[in-house]
């Protein structure tokens, strides 16, 4: 199941899975940054301004 995410954003995310828009979701509201190696995710992360680790 994928969800569009990012309309506090102006809908710059692309469509996600439900696990990574949930991933997406807590490391912005707790403010830590995301390890993932997953693209969309990534892409996702930097469009939303959540810092990722490297990978």
């Amino acid at each position: 199941m994928a969800v569009a995410v990012g309309a506090a954003h102006g809908g710059a995310q692309p469509w996600l899975t439900s696990y990574d828009a949930a991933y997406l979701w807590l490391a912005e509201s707790r403010g830590l940054p995301l390890a993932t190696l997953d693209a969309a995710l990534r892409t996702a992360c930097t469009a939303a301004g959540v810092e990722t680790l490297p990978g």
